[in-house]
């Protein structure tokens, strides 16, 4: 059975809430051995997935805050834009969205950019997003075996296949003999 390892799950973290962005990655830290990386704006987390793409056969994961403004970056793009952008760099990304408040709209702008769920920071936060998680690779994990299988099964046809040509060549060969 096809496993990541824990080491090769990241998971970025992009929030402009110093504090709790600190929390998560104390926890993630603690309880696991993914690679955490924090980036407290979406613009630091684009420019970190520019220069430095996570290397293959890994599992990333972006938790994104919706509301990533700031006193000092007013202009700063909200989470669906830095997810949507973030899709289009790599699109073997997986994405949370995270926030403060409630939003149907946002959810359901989340969900159609990409994001396989939508988490309200609450007391809960933590523990969904760690089921989330492993949702995820459990999903990535049945993709490769789905990927292996399809390939045992060519493999099986073509080789049946060269099988049943030999047979029969044998055969017709035999009788014009």
């Amino acid at each position: 059975m096809k496993r990541f390892k824990e080491e090769n799950v990241y998971i970025y973290l992009v929030d402009d809430n110093e504090m709790f962005l600190k929390v998560l990655e104390t926890k993630f830290k603690n309880s696991t051995n993914y690679f955490v990386q924090t980036f407290t704006s979406g613009e630091d987390f684009l420019d970190n997935i520019l220069s430095y793409p996570p290397p293959k056969k890994t599992v990333c994961i972006a938790i994104i805050d919706y509301n990533l403004t700031t006193l000092e970056n007013i202009d700063a793009k909200n989470g669906l834009k830095i997810l949507k952008t973030a899709k289009e760099i790599n699109k073997d990304f997986e994405f949370i969205m995270l926030s403060a408040e409630q939003n149907h709209d946002v959810e359901v702008s989340a969900l159609e950019y990409g994001a396989k769920t939508f988490i309200i920071k609450n007391d809960n936060a933590f523990v969904r997003l760690e089921n989330n998680i492993k949702w995820i690779i459990s999903q990535r994990i049945l993709d490769v075996r789905k990927k292996h299988n399809t390939c045992s099964q060519k493999l099986f046809f073509a080789t049946f296949v060269i099988v049943l040509v030999a047979i029969l060549i044998s055969y017709f060969a035999g009788l014009f003999n």
